[in-house]
């Protein structure tokens, strides 16, 4: 009888199959466009801009009258990177949609990876559509034509999202 049990256990080859990840990493954010990583690096950290006499004209000939006294404007922080990315629930769904993929030895690693990568961008976004505060100022409302939606004006940086692996 007992020839005929088999050895059932999976963990040295699971080990195996999860030191293979090791190596790789998912990246998610911006990639490629210089102009569009600027903008998200500006939302993402906020920033305070010197007010420049070409800047003041730029401004009021849209409508934005600064006081003469006014020398810098601040951009507010948004973070929807790093926010996602320490949102320990967000990385907890990911992996458990990714879980059954890792133990499950045949499904190539890039595969694995992949869905990773889908499910981190598919998260980010869902940061970007959730209106971080604060609020956009009105100046900013009129120039969206109206829209109030912080980070989200024709889409860029939404569209911009992407993954890569490493």
């Amino acid at each position: 009888m007992s020839q005929d049990l088999k050895d059932m256990n999976k963990i040295p080859q699971l080990k195996k199959r999860l030191r293979q990840f090791d190596a790789s990493a998912v990246l998610g954010g911006i990639f490629g466009d210089a102009q569009l990583a600027m903008i998200a690096g500006v939302n993402e950290f906020g920033v305070t801009i010197d007010v420049t006499d070409k800047m003041r004209a730029f401004l009021a000939a849209n409508g934005l009258y600064l006081k003469k006294t006014t020398t810098t404007i601040t951009i507010p922080e948004r973070s929807f990177l790093r926010s996602t990315f320490d949102n320990k629930g967000v990385i907890n769904r990911i992996l458990k949609k990714t879980g059954d993929f890792i133990y499950q030895i045949d499904v190539d690693e890039k595969k694995v990876l992949d869905i990773i990568g889908v499910n981190l961008v598919a998260a980010i976004r869902r940061k970007i559509k959730s209106n971080i505060g604060p609020e956009n100022h009105p100046f900013t409302i009129k120039q969206k034509g109206g829209k109030n939606k912080t980070l989200i004006n024709e889409s860029h940086l939404l569209q911009g999202i992407t993954f890569k692996i490493e």
